[in-house]
C-alpha cells in the first residue's frame, strides 16, 4: 500500500494538482505515531513522530480549520457543507 501511496502523489504531483491534509490528519498521525507498535501503532518516539509531522507539514499543504477547508473546496452553501460532513 505504501508504494501505491507514493505512486499517487508522484502522479498528482506531476499534474500539478495541490495536495493538502487537515489538521485532523496530524492529530490521526500522531496518535498512532506514538502508540506502541505492540498496540497496533508505529513505535515512534516523541522526537521521531515530531519529525515526521514536521515533515508531512513540508509536503502538504495544511488546512488548519474548516472554514479554510470548505473555502478550498468551493463549498458554495451550507447544504453543499453539510453534505461533506456526513460523506
Amino acid at each position: 500500500m505504501y508504494a501505491d501511496t507514493l505512486n499517487a502523489i508522484s502522479t498528482l504531483r506531476g499534474a500539478e494538482e495541490e495536495l493538502f491534509i487537515t489538521s485532523q490528519n496530524l492529530i490521526e498521525f500522531w496518535r498512532s505515531a506514538t502508540r506502541p507498535a505492540q498496540r497496533n501503532g508505529l513505535g515512534l518516539t516523541i522526537a521521531e513522530a515530531r519529525t515526521e509531522l514536521e515533515r508531512l507539514e513540508g509536503l502538504f499543504l495544511v488546512l488548519r480549520t474548516y472554514a479554510k477547508i470548505a473555502k478550498k473546496l468551493n463549498f458554495s452553501n451550507r447544504q453543499d457543507a453539510k453534505s461533506a460532513e456526513n460523506s
